[in-house]
């Protein structure tokens, strides 16, 4: 994580995890940055996921669970998805 990131996270970590979430989504994705996917619902599920959920929104004018619905399969993407409206 670069210095410019840290202070992203510390500063608005929603902005940072919504960049995190939408950087899981590209095809060109390494392995690591797709599974932050995962790592960041539900490590953050009882902190501040709402609040990622509506930035996420608000940056990338789609809704989180369209975006997993769109791009995730199968059970993974049930879970997330499930998840995600948990929350929502």
């Amino acid at each position: 994580m670069s210095l410019k990131e840290t202070l992203q996270c510390l500063c608005n970590p929603q902005a940072h995890f919504s960049k995190v979430l939408n950087d899981a989504f590209k095809d060109d994705a390494d392995e690591n940055t797709k599974e932050a996917l995962t790592r960041v619902i539900v490590t953050r599920f009882n902190v501040d996921m709402k609040e990622i959920i509506e930035e996420f929104d608000k940056q990338y004018k789609i809704p989180l669970t369209q975006k997993i619905e769109d791009v995730a399969l199968g059970n993974y993407k049930d879970f997330l998805v499930s998840l995600i409206r948990r929350v929502a």
